[in-house]
């Protein structure tokens, strides 16, 4: 390698020299690839040359192999030239991912973007915090109430309902009026109950009064059979 780089120096330095190289279409375009040729050739032996240090190597184009690897490429700094392809080695991973090839195992899960669809439950999407990637979306659940409302947005009912009742002691005529009329439907209530109760005690009553008489009906009739001549 080395005599024909001398013989290439050889050649270059004397057509280099011929003043009519520079006139001379044929000789012009024959430099310029001797030009070419030996810096390629010089480049070529610096490369073998290289020893490739270890304190010179790094890793490049990382790819992911597989759950639990990935590959890569082992460069030479000192030369620039890729010595191996697709090494594989183990993930290293922080928070779930790794740090080289991306892979992520999405062990880092949340909930975002709640909707909601009916008075009983929402949507949500699950996605991972750790690369931001949406795992599911639409996952249903029913509503879940802090503070009286939804983390979708929906008041709860009752909340409400309660709010409305408290708003209306505000007013005391108001108030007297609620009281009142509440004691008037207890009472009512009350009064149905027993109203039901008497009538039912008196049905009763009355079926048993009828099914006496009919047992007595009876037993006169068997009675006087028996003791007519």
């Amino acid at each position: 390698m080395k005599k024909l780089l001398i013989t290439v120096l050889i050649i270059f330095a004397t057509i280099t020299s011929v003043s009519f190289a520079e006139v001379n279409p044929v000789l012009k375009s024959t430099r310029t690839r001797l030009i070419e040729v030996t810096k390629k050739a010089s480049k070529t032996l610096s490369v073998n040359a290289c020893k490739h240090p270890s304190n010179k190597i790094s890793k490049i184009n990382y790819k992911y192999l597989s759950t639990a690897k990935h590959t890569y490429t082992k460069r030479c700094n000192s030369c620039g030239v890729n010595i191996q392809f697709n090494v594989a080695e183990n993930h290293m991973f922080t928070n779930g991912k790794c740090v080289y090839c991306g892979y992520c195992t999405h062990s880092n899960i949340s909930k975002k973007d709640y909707k909601n669809i009916s008075d009983t439950s929402h949507t949500y999407t699950k996605y991972c915090t750790t690369c931001g990637q949406n795992l599911q979306l639409n996952v249903k659940e029913g509503h879940s109430y802090n503070g009286g409302v939804c983390i979708c947005g929906k008041p709860n009912p009752a909340f409400e309902y309660a709010k409305q009742y408290l708003e209306s002691f505000k007013d005391p005529l108001a108030l007297t009026e609620t009281i009142a009329k509440n004691q008037q439907e207890s009472e009512m209530a009350r009064w149905k109950i027993l109203q039901d109760t008497q009538t039912k005690c008196f049905e009763i009553q009355q079926d048993v009064s009828v099914n006496q008489t009919k047992t007595h009906d009876k037993m006169f009739s068997k009675w006087s059979e028996y003791i007519r001549p």
